[in-house]
């Protein structure tokens, strides 16, 4: 769903949007308005990184030993050594002044941290910003076997 809802203004900017995913559905623990969040804070940043006509944005899910992995990647500019250890931060952000408020990487941080995952970031093999993200599985049927 975050994909279509981003394929609009991915188009707008001619950026190539693409998702890598298993056909079949993959749980986590974490709802899903949580999860969109989590997803469209990283594909927002990445819309914004990358430039217009040349940009490219991959979002692939995978599991990954019992977790669900989610890499978000552009060939943006990057995140430079000396934000990385700050990206994170509440109101911290590279943006222009009045383009971000830099909430929205404290608020994937925190959503993730909050159910036992991880998040970092990393460089990207297409040249900018990777951000993997480790959610915790959850069985695929969510509910107590007592309860089916």
């Amino acid at each position: 769903s975050v994909r279509e809802v981003f394929s609009v203004q991915a188009a707008k900017k001619h950026v190539r949007l693409r998702l890598e995913s298993p056909s079949g559905p993959l749980f986590v623990r974490l709802g899903i308005g949580e999860l969109e969040q989590v997803v469209s804070n990283l594909v927002i940043n990445a819309l914004d990184a990358v430039s217009e006509e040349e940009g490219e944005i991959v979002v692939r899910v995978a599991p990954d030993n019992g977790n669900v992995k989610i890499v978000v990647e552009d060939n943006g500019p990057g995140v430079s050594a000396e934000d990385a250890p700050h990206i994170f931060d509440p109101f911290y952000s590279t943006k222009a002044f009045g383009s971000g408020t830099g909430l929205g990487l404290a608020v994937v941080y925190g959503m993730v941290r909050d159910i036992g995952g991880e998040v970092g970031v990393e460089h990207s093999h297409l040249g900018g910003a990777r951000f993997v993200v480790s959610l915790p599985g959850a069985p695929s049927n969510p509910l107590p076997e007592s309860e089916t």
